[in-house]
């Protein structure tokens, strides 16, 4: 485990995340003390983590045609 300040956090984070992306856990330290610790996410999460898919729910609703005035059609029907 590699050891990060706060310090290095705050001034140099572009290389505490290219060390995070390469998969290594960091401990961040303050005043010789580690207060947390930085790790990379595992792949199982990071695929559960998907956008909802907004334009297959308007496909589901309309088909091929499209909704005249999209903001309208949101409004009457968000619930």
């Amino acid at each position: 485990m590699t050891k990060a300040t706060v310090r290095d956090l705050r001034y140099g984070f572009p290389s505490v995340l290219s060390r995070l992306e390469q998969g290594e856990t960091i401990a961040i330290t303050k005043r010789g003390k580690v207060v947390a610790r930085l790790m990379p996410p595992s792949t199982a999460k990071a695929r559960k983590a998907k956008m909802p898919d907004f334009a297959g729910r308007v496909r589901e609703i309309y088909g091929k045609r499209k909704p005249d005035n999209f903001i309208e059609w949101y409004i009457e029907n968000r619930d």
